[in-house]
């Protein structure tokens, strides 16, 4: 690996190397995939079953009709939910070298032009038959020559401000994590078994999951109504039995309360996007199945990092490839390596190139301890809910104490977005701010689900305002842990 940038300022740490030969271009990587699990079947969707060999039969029959219209980095916007014909428009999308933009099925008309208007798209997809149609082409491996650094994939997340941030991903961003994967876990293959809901406009659900199942030649279940019907989660986890399950901690915990997964048939199971519960934990440990967390952004493909051997806090050590760094002052999570994005779509401002790769500032703070990476916060005060969703708490906050009832506002995260008020306003008036606030939002997990309220309001004689008059935003937090604030929802 080339030298890194800012030693002496930032505290390295790297994973071990990647193999110099391995697939760099997604040709290369689902060419191999073909080759090596070709008649293998790897997606299993609404009772129909799935190959390598009919995903990407199908997916060349596409990108064929798809001849001349579409040309290499155009844009195609998929607004398709989980499903074999998601697969075979993204490996379509890159046959023509093409760029996939996937975007959540069933938006609203407003919100489809929002995307429009970001990602001035040269075709749009938002019906299964147009992707399933039957053509009689067969995969031929002719892909569009493209550069490892080639645009392959962007994925929309929100800023600070709510609104999307396009974040383009190369080819080498996605074929890199699948060859760090595939060092962590070598066990992982044709005989394990996955139960998949994450959205693949996600990246965890997207690359963490779906492409990393496929590619490894596991076999991928679709579950039901994307584990929006709970009964049905539980169901198929049962009957499905998978080997490995990757989710998010809100999940988790049903998985616990259900008991829907068993030591004799999980190898183990992997959680991001936030801190697991400690019942989870609890739970997990007493029926002795692993439990693996990792790290990481959309801007990085997504994982940084991996525990392998996990303890409460830590979310471990670099992936292969990757070099995780702190600065020594202000303890920003710095990230180097193939699987930094190449940029924002529309936005100057690129990550700084150094030599053979990109380096980012995750936003993220922490530090190192025995066990690897310890977070703690963000730099700019997103909140994460336990489905990994980020909430912009600063402009959040903002926006609520505008109001002339509210003084201050502080979110947090338990099970929902909670506020703290600081008001005179009676409980009526402070409930009719907040019905207000959640009818405007267009993002239904900025929404508050709980209010609570000072016992008093804050002054500096009882500590919970500054000398400068700011609320003392620890003091309000340590009055929520002593559980004596004043519900009023």
């Amino acid at each position: 690996m080339t030298a890194l940038p800012f030693p002496d300022d930032i505290d390295w740490r790297s994973g071990p190397p990647l193999p110099a030969e391995r697939p760099r271009t997604l040709a290369a990587l689902l060419h191999t995939c073909h080759e090596t699990h070709g008649n293998h079947i790897v997606l299993h969707d609404r009772g129909r079953d799935w190959s390598w060999s009919s995903l990407l039969n199908a997916a060349q029959s596409l990108a064929d009709s798809w001849a001349p219209s579409i040309h290499p980095n155009d844009h195609v916007m998929i607004a398709l939910p989980n499903s074999a014909a998601f697969c075979i428009a993204e490996f379509a999308c890159w046959m023509c070298g093409a760029v996939s933009c996937p975007i959540p099925a069933q938006l609203s008309s407003a919100h489809i032009q929002v995307y429009q208007e970001l990602l001035t798209p040269a075709l749009y997809l938002s019906q299964e038959e147009e992707v399933l149609l039957p053509r009689p082409t067969t995969y031929h491996n002719t892909w569009t020559p493209q550069q490892t650094d080639a645009a392959a994939l962007i994925l929309c997340t929100s800023g600070s401000s709510g609104t999307p941030r396009a974040v383009q991903l190369s080819q080498d961003n996605i074929c890199s994590q699948q060859a760090a994967f595939a060092l962590l876990w070598p066990e992982v293959g044709p005989n394990d078994r996955l139960c998949s809901y994450l959205p693949w406009f996600h990246s965890f659900g997207s690359l963490a999951e779906r492409l990393w199942a496929l590619c490894r030649g596991a076999s991928l279940f679709l579950i039901p109504e994307h584990g929006h019907n709970h009964q049905l989660f539980i169901a198929t986890l049962k009957q499905q039995r998978p080997s490995v399950f990757m989710s998010v901690p809100k999940m988790h915990t049903l998985v616990c309360e259900h008991q829907a997964i068993q030591a004799d048939h999980i190898r183990w199971v992997f959680t991001a996007g936030a801190a697991l519960g400690q019942q989870e934990e609890h739970w997990y440990a007493q029926q002795n199945i692993p439990v693996y967390e990792g790290w990481g952004l959309t801007e990085t493909s997504p994982s940084a990092t991996i525990t392998l051997k996990r303890t409460h806090n830590e979310v471990g050590q670099p992936i292969p490839g990757v070099s995780v760094g702190i600065h020594k002052e202000n303890q920003h999570i710095f990230i180097y390596g193939p699987n930094v994005m190449l940029g924002y779509l529309h936005h100057k401002a690129l990550p700084i190139h150094n030599n053979t790769y990109r380096y980012l500032d995750s936003g993220d703070l922490g530090h190192w301890s025995d066990g690897g990476l310890q977070l703690t916060g963000r730099a700019d005060h997103m909140l994460k809910l336990a489905n990994g969703e980020k909430v912009p708490a600063p402009a959040i906050e903002s926006q609520l104490e505008n109001n002339d009832n509210i003084t201050h506002a502080i979110l947090v995260v338990d099970h929902g977005l909670h506020v703290i008020i600081d008001s005179t306003a009676t409980d009526a008036e402070i409930r009719s701010c907040i019905q207000s606030y959640n009818h405007q939002q267009q993002i239904p997990y900025h929404c508050i689900t709980h209010i609570f309220r000072l016992p008093a309001p804050a002054s500096i004689e009882n500590g919970l305002l500054t000398p400068s008059h700011k609320i003392a935003r620890t003091a309000v937090l340590k009055q929520c842990a002593l559980g004596i604030l004043h519900t009023i929802s």
